[in-house]
């Protein structure tokens, strides 16, 4: 009984609700789209359309979207909005731009809340004739610099229609930011590289110019930081209208020189003090065609001296030289010991750390050549001298003859017509020279058996030619004799030039088999006394650079190995040449070849590795 009772309830009150006109709110809007009017020759028309409700949330926005195809929505048409709208009714859009005489086209109103866009009825019309031409009024501001805003005025200016109006300062497109029908917004382009030019507009493929140009802002240097600089030294511009990308569009000239810009930005550039001698100097600055110059001229402050620590020392060891406003470009900076010019390995605006050349012992004037400035150190420094090793196995000074003063009674003979000469010093009769290919000074036997297990070969030369031969031998105990192979047989050894000019040094067991290492070319030079001094580690099975070491004239020079892996006796035991030590040449299995020509002098044999201290010792002698 209760259960029938609820069920009539229900339909009567059904009944009852259809009776009074009761009826559910729906949640979004409803629109129609009315007929299209006023397609006038002057190539407008009115978009009409009716709301009918507003639905069970705010309206946020309708219009119209229309195109040349029945595929219409925000995304794919052209858009007209007209806003947020709270009572129903009818609206209306007037449509003046981006249409094309003759074309069909469809349109279509629509409504969208938060939750929901609707769209009417697609309706179709004609276009009786092209749109208005587009008409520019102004533009303001008339300058700028790059990435202001720009506003041009004027009518017909196609906002509905996304890519279908664009704008250009002279050749370089320009970001639209906002567009309607009367105004446009855009961005002075970065690319925009003339100092002043035209403003086109095109819409619906009409263009327009500007008559007047737009000019872009001079720049303005409001402060250099600091005023006071040394070379080599980064200094900031602050101010304005520069161009904010690092090309040659900014100039910087200091005293008519260019500087070379390490950042900049519309508002800062960063530069290097360029080379230039103490003084005060002009600061122009150039953007495209325009440039200004600075109220004030920077001053580039000249190096001065402080001291040099220690005051003493011998060649190869370190000197440390204070003072300030050193260039901190070190290609700009010489240290002179007298004229003799020293290596730098370390440098900052106040200290110079240099390595004290070749130098016999002696005092020294310091020198420092600051960007062509000179500055003398007052004081001298001291050349001290490390004590000549003289552990020699043999030393042949060729002071009248060619006898081994080592003790060792290595004394050499003379074969050909080697002849004495003037020593590195001028002293006469101290060097022999070798001018024939039969020349050469062979020792009474061989030198000691040690030799195997490393050595240093210490030696004076005078080249005169180094061309027209192979190779040219200053140092040798091989015979070219032996058998490929022969894992137990005897080693010998090359020093010797090449017709490149580079200086090589090669091990040999018997057959030829060999290792060795090179200089690179153009190492050596004629005409002059040049110390060479070979070091050897006493390895050959696996060799490396590291065991073969060559120092010319006191320092260590790259070289290159050579025939790697071309021995192989992994269980061989090798032996000291039994050959003697031939000065000048080497035997060749067809008779003697690879002369020196030029002179020879101060040949020391250790049997031990020296010290690049001990090496750069006898180069100074």
């Amino acid at each position: 009984m209760q259960k029938y009772i609820v069920t009539t309830i229900i339909l009567l009150f059904g009944i009852i609700a259809c009776e009074e006109g009761i009826s559910i709110k729906r949640n979004y809007p409803i629109v129609k789209t009315l007929s299209v009017t006023d397609i006038d020759n002057d190539g407008t028309v009115t978009f009409n359309a009716e709301l009918s409700s507003i639905g069970s949330s705010d309206v946020i926005d309708h219009g119209f979207v229309w195109g040349l195809n029945d595929n219409l929505n925000l995304e794919s048409g052209a858009v007209g909005s007209l806003g947020a709208i709270q009572s129903i009714g009818n609206f209306f859009l007037e449509v003046n731009s981006g249409l094309v005489s003759g074309e069909s086209y469809f349109v279509r109103a629509f409504a969208r809340n938060e939750s929901k866009t609707v769209y009417g009825e697609i309706v179709t019309f004609e276009s009786v004739r092209n749109s208005p031409p587009i008409v520019l009024e102004d533009f303001n501001p008339k300058n700028g610099t790059w990435l202001d805003i720009i506003t041009i005025t004027g009518q017909y200016f196609d906002s509905y229609n996304e890519g279908n109006t664009s704008v250009k300062f002279g050749t370089s497109a320009a970001n639209i930011t906002e567009i309607t029908n009367q105004s446009i917004t855009v961005e002075v382009p970065i690319e925009l590289l003339t100092s002043s030019s035209n403003i086109e507009v095109t819409t619906s493929g009409i263009t327009e110019s500007t008559q007047e140009l737009f000019v872009l802002n001079g720049p303005q240097i409001d402060s250099v930081d600091p005023l006071e600089a040394n070379v080599g030294q980064t200094v900031t511009i602050s101010g304005s209208n520069f161009y904010p990308i690092n090309t040659p569009t900014n100039q910087l000239l200091i005293d008519s020189k260019n500087s070379s810009l390490t950042s900049v930005s519309q508002n800062e550039i960063n530069f290097i003090v360029p080379t230039l001698g103490t003084g005060n100097y002009n600061i122009e600055l150039s953007v495209l065609d325009q440039s200004t110059t600075f109220n004030q001229q920077i001053s580039i402050i000249g190096p001065t001296a402080g001291e040099f620590l220690p005051i003493s020392g011998p060649p190869g060891s370190e000197v440390i030289i204070s003072g300030s406003n050193f260039s901190l470009d070190v290609s700009q900076i010489q240290v002179l010991f007298n004229d003799v010019e020293a290596t730098i390995v370390e440098n900052s605006s106040t200290n110079l750390k240099v390595i004290v050349p070749g130098l016999t012992s002696g005092d020294y004037m310091i020198e420092v050549i600051n960007d062509g400035i000179p500055i003398q150190y007052s004081g001298l420094f001291m050349v001290t001298s490390l004590p000549v090793p003289t552990d020699y196995i043999a030393y042949f000074p060729f002071s009248g003859n060619a006898n081994d003063v080592s003790g060792s009674g290595y004394n050499g003979t003379l074969i050909g017509t080697p002849t004495l000469t003037a020593d590195r010093y001028g002293t006469p009769n101290s060097a022999y020279d070798f001018n024939d290919v039969s020349d050469e000074i062979t020792t009474s036997t061989e030198i000691d058996q040690n030799l195997v297990g490393g050595a240093t070969f210490s030696v004076w030369i005078f080249p005169k030619e180094i061309a027209g031969v192979i190779n040219r031998t200053i140092i040798s105990n091989y015979n070219g004799q032996g058998t490929p192979g022969d894992c137990n047989g005897r080693i010998g050894f090359f020093l010797r030039l090449w017709d490149d000019a580079s200086i090589s040094f090669q091990y040999r067991v018997d057959g030829n088999d060999q290792v060795g290492v090179r200089t690179s070319a153009g190492t050596i030079i004629t005409d002059e006394w040049q110390h060479i001094a070979f070091t050897w580690s006493g390895s050959l099975l696996g060799s490396s650079l590291d065991n073969f070491k060559i120092h010319l004239d006191g320092s260590e020079i790259a070289v290159n190995l050579e025939n790697v892996g071309s021995i192989n006796c992994a269980g061989g035991t090798f032996i000291e040449s039994e050959d003697p030590f031939r000065f000048g040449r080497h035997e060749c299995a067809a008779g003697p070849c690879s002369s020196f020509e030029g002179a020879i002098d101060d040949i020391r044999i250790y049997d031990r590795v020296l010290s690049d201290e001990e090496i750069m010792n006898l180069a100074v002698e």
